[in-house]
């Protein structure tokens, strides 16, 4: 299979304004998950387009953003960007979560530990 993506920004050129294009928002990563639902980088995009840490703006937006985490790193275990994202994510939110978010965290850096030692070999 091959993929081509490409993205279309018409505000000012970066490399001369300095001027960074506007952040995703969640409509627009919906739009783009009404296309491709088995993307889990959408799902991980559109999780950090509603709220990157709880506490989010209210509970609805809470769990839909834990929902898109847990979706993307459901499709995409291996992803080390996911596991982080949702790990940071759960920190701001009840003991619980705080909990998980460790777990997710410790995860990662074991991961990380050992990948580093494997190359050292």
């Amino acid at each position: 299979r091959e993929v081509f993506v490409s993205e279309w920004w018409l505000g000012p050129d970066m490399t001369e304004s300095d001027v960074p294009r506007h952040k995703d928002l969640p409509e627009l990563t919906e739009q783009a998950l009404q296309l491709d639902a088995s993307s889990p980088m959408l799902h991980y995009l559109h999780a950090r387009a509603l709220c990157t840490r709880l506490p989010c703006l209210d509970s609805p937006t809470a769990q839909a953003a834990e929902a898109s985490f847990l979706r993307a790193l459901e499709m995409a275990p291996r992803e080390e960007k996911v596991s982080k994202s949702l790990g940071y994510f759960l920190l701001g939110g009840s003991w619980s979560q705080w909990a998980r978010g460790v777990s997710l965290l410790r995860g990662v850096c074991v991961e990380q530990a050992a990948k580093e030692a494997s190359e050292l070999t």
